[in-house]
Parts: structure tokens; sequence; C-alpha cells
């Protein structure tokens, strides 16, 4: 969850506090030497063996008596006018961030307006940049994000940049997120669906597909996160051909891609710029309702027992000459699910509030009625707002 506070960083309760630092680590102005000066001179100590630390990278020491037991040293970008990649760099400083207090299973954890001050980054589109990363991350991870500025300019900045964050979930005409297991029949709802409601449908299983296909073409490992995520940052949604990608190979490879932070970052704002785009649209996956649209409108969790997924996938595998037998793909099934459901960034889970669809005994046509009868309450409810 993310949360907004006017003040000093040292008055926030929290896991670990961000010193918006210089390479040196050595102690500067703004933040930096506040957070130096409060700590005394163990952390100049401490941070030593780490130095130096490259712009969007993270450094972590002890907090020194603080009351955060860590602090998380980033550096920012110098503002130069937007002409050498300082949002990426800015958002790899949130990112890199969040990710190191997830593996650290740390609770909470408070950002100051990095690079705004000295560095000159415009708090507008700073702000734009910290709370987007942070709501795509605390949507999965049980994190409490707490944004941080003492000056006005800053804390506007950020409460506009939280409140234009709310406002594009009610942007479009409706939002439906599909997610569920593979082979429960998520895909062919999402496509029906689609069609009743003349919506636009992406299967974001095929851009991780097409990653992972990339992935196999280029002969690089699906399990390099680096460059993994750079195929992934290339996917062109237009050129992808789902016939080549739904093979059983690259489906394997597929569920290794998208354990990695760096390909789900790389794919995450194709994914929202295709949900929030007029109309709406529907989109099917794994994490849809939880971490890519969060506030979907309708959200629907499908799934069968494996036994009868494995089924379904053995049949439509054999059909195009891809053939595998029935304890083979329980084996694959049970493999990917484990993996899918385990991994540390985004699991595959239901969200909170999505109807369950169970489609072990409910023909596609069952399921769909069940759906379209949801789709269409929620859009009264939508009507009379």
């Amino acid at each position: 969850m993310i949360h907004f506070f006017r003040g000093s960083l040292l008055d926030l309760e929290v896991d670990a506090i961000v010193n918006a630092a210089n390479s040196s680590l050595m102690g500067g102005g703004g933040v930096d030497g506040v957070i130096h000066r409060a700590a005394g001179p163990e952390l100049k100590e401490a941070c030593k063996p780490v130095a130096p630390c490259p712009p969007g990278d993270v450094r972590v020491t002890e907090g020194f008596g603080l009351a955060p037991r860590l602090i998380f040293h980033t550096v920012g970008p110098i503002w130069k006018g937007g002409m050498i990649n300082e949002d990426d760099t800015l958002d790899a400083c949130y990112w890199n961030c969040l990710e190191e207090a997830a593996r650290r299973g740390l609770k909470s954890i408070a950002f100051p307006a990095i690079s705004t001050g000295a560095y000159g980054f415009p708090a507008e589109r700073a702000a734009g940049i910290a709370v987007e990363a942070c709501q795509a991350f605390a949507n999965d991870y049980e994190l409490d994000i707490w944004l941080v500025a003492i000056d006005k300019t800053n804390a506007r900045a950020i409460e506009n940049a939280i409140q234009d964050a709310k406002d594009m979930t009610t942007s479009s005409d409706i939002i439906i997120a599909v997610d569920g297991t593979l082979a429960s029949g998520k895909g062919t709802l999402s496509k029906g669906l689609a069609r009743e409601y003349e919506l636009p449908h992406l299967d974001t299983g095929l851009l991780y597909r097409a990653t992972a296909k990339a992935c196999l073409d280029a002969g690089v490992d699906p399990g390099s996160a680096d460059e993994a995520a750079k195929l992934a940052s290339a996917i062109d949604v237009a050129t992808m051909n789902p016939e080549r990608l739904r093979t059983s190979e690259v489906g394997q490879a597929a569920s290794k891609v998208a354990v990695h932070p760096a390909v789900r970052k790389a794919l995450f704002q194709l994914q929202r710029d295709f949900a929030f785009q007029p109309g709406g649209a529907i989109l099917d996956g794994r994490d849809i309702g939880t971490v890519v649209c969060p506030d979907a409108h309708v959200k629907f969790w499908v799934d069968a027992n494996v036994e009868i997924r494995a089924a379904r996938r053995v049949a439509e595998l054999n059909a195009k000459g891809d053939p595998i037998t029935q304890d083979e793909m329980i084996a694959q099934l049970k493999e990917r699910d484990e993996r899918d459901r385990n991994r540390l960034i985004a699991p595959m889970k239901p969200a909170e509030d999505a109807y369950l669809l169970d489609t072990t005994h409910l023909s596609i046509d069952a399921a769909r009625e069940k759906a379209r009868q949801i789709v269409d309450q929620v859009r009264a409810r939508l009507a009379q707002s």
C-alpha cells in the first residue's frame, strides 16, 4: 500500500528508509546529510566497503541507532533535460530498493523525493515515476511504502501523482481481468467475453511466451534475467504469432522468464497501456487482477483440477502435432503451478475480490454465461454511479 507523508523520513517508524545518496556514499547535502548526521560517523564507516554506488543501484547498511533498522542508499540521476535516460535511472532507484526490501522480508519502507533537490529532476515528473513503480510493486507484495516530502512543491507533486493513479482506474468504460491456471479455460472465456462486449483482448501469457521464444531463438538461457529483460523490452504485440508460441517447449521456458522481476517490469507498462485504452479491455493471465490492473472493474479467477487441465492441454498439443502424454503434462503443470505460485514477485494467486470459476465440471458455455451475468451486474452498477 502506498502512503504519503509530509515531514522527515526520520519521523516514520518503518523497517527501512531510503537515502538519496551520491555515488561515493560519503554523505552530502539534503536528505543525505540529514541521515548521515543523525546516524553518526558509524554510518560513513559502514558505507566505505560498499561504495561506490552507480546511479539507479542500491546499497544497504544498518540504521546505527535510528528507528529504521536499515538504510537503503540509492543514487538518483542528475537531470540533463531527459536526454540521457534519466527517467529509467530514477525508475531503477525505486524498483531496486523495492526488490531488495522484498528479498529481505521487510514490511515497510520510506522514500524521499529522489533527485528532485540539487540534482534538478522536475518534481511532477519524478513523482509520477515514483508512484507508478511503487503502485506496481505494492499491488502484489505486502509492503507499506511511504513517499515522503518535506517541501510544498514535492508534496503537491506526490499527492497529485497518487490521485492521478486512482483516476486512471475510472477513465475506461470497463476493464476485465481474467486470471487462472494453464488450461483452465481462462483464454477461451476471455475471448468469448471480448466478442460479447466488443472489447479488445490481450492474452498476456503470450508476452512471456514471446519473450521465451525470443530467448530460445537467440540461444539465450531463459534463466538469465538481464538478457531476457532486454528481449522482453522489444516485444511487439502486433507481430506476435500465437500458434508459434503455444508449444510445450515455449511454455516451459515462459514460466522461467516470468519469474524475473526485470522481465515483468519490462512488460508491465505495455499491459497497462492496453488495459486503459478508451472503452476498456479484457486481459487474461496470472497476475492481471493482483498486479497489472488491481482496480479492474471485474476480476475472475479460473481454475480446474490438474487432471482435467492436463487432458485439455494434451488434446490441444496433439492436434498441433506436438505430442505429449497425459502423465508428462500433469508433471509439467504441477511443476509450473508450483513455480508460478511461489515466485517472489507477482506470484500466481487469485485477487481477494475475484469471482471464482471452477471449470472442472463446467462447460465453456456455462462458464461464459456465469461470467456474463457478473459483468452485466457490474456494468449496471457503473452506469448508476
